[in-house]
């Protein structure tokens, strides 16, 4: 990101203050009691000029509805595939005549057919399309969970550059007093005026790193008021910039096997896979020949006979012969599917499981090496930088030496940062973890919803329609 390439050329720590990963799963907050496009927009809650918390970004955005439209889709298309499934194939009627003059003798048949589902092809259908209609409320959780997810990092990206420019501003002033008392020793005749020009180079180099800051801010501010429809936002700063919690937690028993299993990608995958025995049973159902049972009537008329009618009753029944094709390959290939799926909601829960526990080991040793810095490295170094400071402004210390130790202490505090933004990134990364969202999550993506709406919105384009119902 462009904030944070900032920090590696000017070598700039912050100190950041947290947003603490709650325990509770992503899709469990605020759950939507049935499907979300059954309900209003919310209304309520405003950005205001005030200090952001990370629930009210998270409100913010979830009140902001742009895919309503699109999930009334496919509600309908659900809705409207269920009605489909449980439709009986229309009767066919025929009407047959020989003889048209009447000196010769004339026979007409009339007759009404209808296939019969004997062997349950309808009910496998309508079974079929109601899986489908439940996992659309999945789906609809599922984006919520991928929306929070987004919002979570989207505010710690806002969080991380005010801390920068805080940092940076306070930089600023050091190096104007640094630059001040360099000032003052060259006007004293104490130093060169050389290493005078060093200094007001250094200083000058602060205040562009001071306005890239300042860009990098308005950026990414930019970006997560987007998040809810705002392309001007107004509140004055997040919450985590006056909070003292810097590093992130994440409770290990609110990420094990038994809150995976209820993700909404694991759902997901559970509806796949009755889908996959849905199917299954469907296609067996249409292996099996159905008979198509006909009544009608038959009227002959005789000249002979004085044109007398005869009227007959008939009844009949025809059946196609499974000789050739008894679905055998889709048969086939849905018992292979329903495998596959059951397979892998098996893998998919034991590597996540892995996946987080090998998480929280490195969440774990970043802390340890962030404590370390934190107690004794960064308040020595700041100590040494002061000192030399203090020093440099009655002679003790060169311009060299002042530096120096402004570069060491610099040092420390980049590596800080690169401490706290791995364990924020591995923390929202194992969160996506959870939701099954390791593969597409990125914590720097500032696009990452706009390519998730733009995803659903070709799935929804292909989604099948269901033919008409047997």
């Amino acid at each position: 990101m462009f904030y944070f390439n900032l920090f590696k050329q000017a070598k700039y720590v912050l100190c950041i203050t947290s947003l603490t990963l709650i325990s509770t799963p992503l899709w469990a907050e605020n759950a939507p009691a049935a499907i979300l496009t059954t309900q209003a927009p919310a209304v309520g809650l405003q950005e205001n000029r005030a200090v952001l918390t990370l629930d009210q970004a998270i409100q913010l955005a979830q009140q902001y509805q742009p895919l309503q439209t699109l999930w009334q889709s496919r509600l309908e298309i659900a809705e409207g595939n269920l009605k489909q499934s449980s439709l009986w194939q229309n009767p066919e009627i025929s009407f047959e005549q020989t003889g048209f003059k009447s000196t010769v003798e004339q026979e007409r048949s009339f007759a009404v057919s209808q296939k019969l589902d004997l062997f349950g092809v309808r009910s496998a259908k309508k079974k079929l399309a109601t899986i489908t209609l439940d996992s659309e409320a999945t789906r609809q959780l599922a984006y919520q969970a991928q929306l929070k997810l987004a919002v979570t990092a989207a505010y710690w990206r806002v969080a991380q550059a005010e801390r920068q420019l805080q940092l940076i501003q306070a930089q600023s002033r050091l190096s104007e007093a640094s630059e001040q008392a360099a000032k003052r020793r060259l006007e004293a005749g104490r130093i060169a005026e050389v290493e005078y020009s060093r200094v007001l180079i250094a200083h000058q180099q602060v205040l562009t790193q001071l306005a890239m800051a300042q860009a990098g801010l308005k950026e990414v501010r930019f970006q997560l008021a987007r998040l809810w429809g705002n392309t001007q936002p107004v509140f004055i700063s997040t919450a985590a910039l006056t909070s003292n919690n810097i590093w992130p937690e994440l409770d290990e028993a609110g990420l094990n096997v038994s809150i995976l299993q209820d993700s909404p990608q694991q759902q997901l995958l559970q509806q796949q896979q009755k889908q996959a025995q849905a199917r299954l049973v469907l296609a067996k159902a249409q292996s099996k020949p159905q008979p198509t049972v006909s009544l009608g009537i038959n009227q002959t008329r005789i000249p002979s006979m004085q044109n007398d009618m005869d009227n007959r009753l008939t009844l009949g029944v025809s059946m196609p012969i499974p000789v050739f094709n008894r679905n055998q390959g889709i048969i086939q290939a849905t018992q292979a599917l329903s495998h596959i799926s059951m397979d892998q909601q098996r893998y998919n829960v034991s590597l996540r499981e892995q996946q987080i526990q090998a998480g929280l080991i490195r969440l774990n040793a970043l802390s340890s090496q962030y404590q370390q810095l934190q107690q004794h490295q960064l308040p020595l170094a700041k100590s040494i930088q002061q000192k030399t400071l203090e020093g440099f402004e009655i002679g003790k210390f060169s311009v060299t030496e002042v530096q120096q130790a402004t570069r060491e202490y610099q040092t420390i505090q980049f590596n800080q940062l690169q401490l706290l933004s791995q364990a924020w990134q591995l923390s929202l990364q194992m969160q996506a973890i959870s939701l099954g969202l390791s593969g597409e999550f990125d914590m720097n993506d500032a696009n990452y919803m706009d390519n998730s709406q733009l995803q659903l919105w070709q799935d929804t384009l292909s989604i099948p329609l269901m033919g008409t119902g047997e």
